[in-house]
């Protein structure tokens, strides 16, 4: 234990990570409530808040990077290390994200005999509805049965009382989490990868802050698809694409990380073809057969699987590239026309009205066009280039970036937990630097859910938040194609 202090960066990241925890508790306090949604802060405590977790998060991001950039530390020590800031990060409170709550709610209106995936007034039956705001009040569930199995137990066990339904949650995420630690450290030996490539995946803040810490769904998803990976670098693919059916059983969008796994597995395949065809036939026949246990409790019709997709599909543009672009270009507009109490009006209420959203929208689409472009060049070149496992790691890693930061129609920071499992590539440095910034940077989109938007604070979050996304956009070519050696 006192080596894991020794190791450069250590204390740093502990004190940030209690800070941080710390004020979780205080805004709970002057909130009066551990919700989140609906009780921002204004004022000094708002200001407050605002500026710890800044300071927080920002050192933080420093001593992680400078402990990845040394690399001194063994493997042992700094999973040690990962194992300590995930018991510390699992005792903060919501303060981010209130989808916690959404969890319970339909956890307990499951319990309650409620068709969630189906019935739009099922959050009526939960004893915990108070604790959910705006389109959640009227939707069904948008999450898999994996996450809505996690939220019964909790719910169950709860019987009714939030803070132990909570307390429940929490332990179930910090076993995954736990796993997920483990589980990282026996990958980076199998592959021989570099220690920076641990480093750089379990202690990443996106991991720790928004998965341990505030619980989102994500955590338990990327738990499953790093499992597989180590399944399928073991020869033990049938296993794997079990996991990954399970990962996709979290969350409907992980279906992408697929791919990934049926080249991995031609990568392998040394025998004939037609041998190599009836692999990958069993191991997608494995994948969807072991969907359907985990969605039979719940399952009454196609819309039981199809609802979580079409619920996203269907809201407007929100933090991605699309809507963030469109802010700039509807305001110069508002500017030359004058007319600044419309102009006014519409950063006071944090969204515009048809004429933005309907820029937002355009812009979305040429992203998502240019997204789709850029994955196909990589994908390309990679099957005409060098087809290596390593290789593959790095092509797949950007391609899934690719679509996280500009195909997406909403985009939210713990998404890019999606990409963590498959970055065992020690990458060039360029590349690795933007990661950084992106994935440090990146939870302050969410500092907007502390801060009430009648506060002055409110202001520098707008700025920081359209500064984070403008990231994606930091230098294509070189983060997607040269990097890669195209």
């Amino acid at each position: 234990m006192v080596k894991v202090f020794k190791t450069p960066g250590a204390i740093a990241l502990l004190i940030s990570a209690l800070t941080l925890v710390f004020i979780s508790w205080y805004r709970a306090f002057k909130a009066e409530t551990i919700m989140v949604d609906g009780h921002a802060l204004a004022g000094w405590p708002g200001a407050f808040v605002f500026s710890t977790i800044l300071i927080g998060l920002g050192f933080f991001s420093f001593a992680y990077y400078r402990l990845w950039k040394n690399s001194e530390s063994g493997l042992e020590q700094v999973k040690v290390l990962a194992f300590i800031l995930a018991y510390v990060f699992s005792c903060m409170l919501p303060m981010l994200s209130n989808d916690i709550f959404t969890y319970m709610v339909f956890g307990d209106a499951a319990n309650k005999g409620a068709d969630v995936y189906i019935n739009a007034q099922s959050t009526h039956y939960s004893t915990f509805y108070p604790y959910i705001t705006g389109i959640w009040t009227t939707s069904t569930c948008a999450y898999g049965p994996v996450i809505l199995l996690l939220a019964m137990i909790a719910t169950w066990i709860g019987a009714g009382k939030i803070l132990l339904a909570l307390v429940i949650y929490k332990i179930m995420i910090l076993v995954f989490a736990l796993v997920f630690i483990e589980v990282a450290a026996r990958i980076c030996l199998v592959l021989q990868a570099p220690v920076r490539c641990f480093i750089f995946i379990v202690l990443n803040p996106v991991f720790l802050m928004q998965g341990v810490g505030q619980l989102h769904a994500d955590l338990v998803a990327i738990t499953f698809v790093l499992c597989a990976i180590y399944f399928l670098l073991t020869h033990k693919w049938q296993l794997a694409f079990l996991l990954v059916a399970f990962s996709i059983a979290t969350k409907m969008n992980y279906v992408l990380v697929a791919p990934f796994f049926v080249v991995v597995l031609a990568m392998q395949h040394q025998g004939s073809k037609a041998v190599l065809y009836q692999k990958a036939g069993i191991g997608l026949l494995i994948l969807i057969l072991g969907l359907v246990p985990v969605y039979m409790p719940f399952y009454t019709s196609m819309a039981t699987i199809t609802t979580p997709f079409t619920f996203h599909f269907f809201q407007n543009p929100s933090k991605c590239i699309g809507e963030i672009l469109s802010y700039p270009v509807y305001f110069i507009a508002q500017i030359i026309t004058v007319h600044p109490l419309q102009l006014q009006n519409t950063v006071k209420a944090g969204s515009g009205p048809g004429t933005q959203v309907l820029i937002s929208v355009i812009i979305v689409k040429i992203c998502q066009v240019l997204a789709l472009c850029a994955s196909l060049y990589i994908l390309v070149r990679f099957v005409r280039g060098e087809r290596t496992l390593k290789q593959w790691f790095r092509v797949y890693v950007r391609t899934l970036l690719l679509f996280l930061l500009c195909y997406l129609h909403i985009f939210n920071p713990w998404y890019l937990m999606m990409f963590l499992p498959f970055m065992w590539v020690d990458d060039e440095p360029g590349f690795m630097h933007w990661l950084f910034v992106l994935t440090c940077f990146i939870s302050v989109q969410d500092i907007v859910c502390t801060v009430s938007r009648d506060s002055a604070a409110y202001v520098a979050v707008l700025v920081l938040t359209f500064i984070s996304v403008m990231l994606y956009m930091y230098k294509p070519r070189r983060m997607f194609f040269t990097s890669l050696g195209y």
